[in-house]
C-alpha cells in the first residue's frame, strides 16, 4: 500500500463526510487522538484536508464515515480523492438516524 511519505511517526486519519462540511481527525500508532480539524466538502477542501494530515506524519490509511441520504455524494468523492493520492481509503456508511 502506498503512503504520503513525511518525516515523523505512522498516522491514520479519519474523515466524518457532512453536506457541506468534513471533520477529520488524525491518530498516532498507540491510537493518541492528534488534532482535529473541519474542511469545506469542495475539491479544494479535499486538497487542503490531505495536505493537512501528512504534517503529523506518514499518512498511511484514511477511514472515511459518510451517512446515507438522498442526495449524499461527499463520502464517495473523498474516497475517490485519497484513492487518487495513492492511499488505503476505507468506507462506512449507514443510514442517517429518523427522526
Amino acid at each position: 500500500m502506498a503512503s504520503m511519505t513525511h518525516d515523523g511517526p505512522e498516522i491514520t486519519g479519519g474523515v466524518d463526510t457532512h453536506g457541506l462540511t468534513h471533520h477529520a481527525a488524525v491518530i498516532d500508532p498507540v491510537g493518541r487522538h492528534l488534532p482535529d480539524r473541519e474542511f469545506a466538502a469542495t475539491i479544494r477542501g479535499y486538497r487542503d484536508l490531505l495536505g493537512w494530515m501528512p504534517s503529523y506524519g506518514t499518512l498511511i490509511a484514511v477511514g472515511v464515515h459518510r451517512r446515507l441520504r438522498r442526495r449524499a455524494r461527499a463520502g464517495p468523492g473523498r474516497s475517490r480523492r485519497c484513492g487518487c493520492s495513492g492511499l488505503h481509503a476505507a468506507v462506512r456508511s449507514r443510514p442517517t438516524p429518523r427522526r
